[in-house]
């Protein structure tokens, strides 16, 4: 896929294209939307954009069963991105990122 002059829009839709996919399951679909979203989003100078990339690599890790690349992911993509102008970015990371730590606590007795 070719795509000469990336923008934000074209940035959000690779991210909603591979959250479907990997909720179909189409792990190699979802990694194939996240790496161009990567190589986009490196030619890209807006920060969203790169924080747009960490959290579609982040949802590929949690579908995939790769919690380590997920967290890395969701972390890296919250740390860019800023409640007051993306508060609903903001919030889905948070919730995928908890459920990422949660996946992760392997202590069955913890609430």
């Amino acid at each position: 896929e070719q795509i000469e002059h990336p923008t934000l829009v074209v940035m959000k839709a690779l991210y909603a294209g591979c959250a479907v996919a990997e909720q179909q399951r189409d792990h190699k679909r979802g990694s194939t939307l996240a790496e161009l979203a990567r190589t986009l989003s490196d030619q890209m100078a807006d920060p969203l954009s790169h924080g747009i990339a960490e959290y579609t690599d982040g949802l590929v890790g949690l579908f995939d069963d790769d919690l380590t690349r997920a967290r890395s992911g969701l972390e890296r993509a919250l740390a860019i991105f800023e409640p007051s102008e993306n508060l609903r970015l903001v919030i889905e990371t948070l919730t995928w990122l908890g459920l990422t730590y949660q996946l992760l606590d392997r202590d069955p007795f913890r609430a």
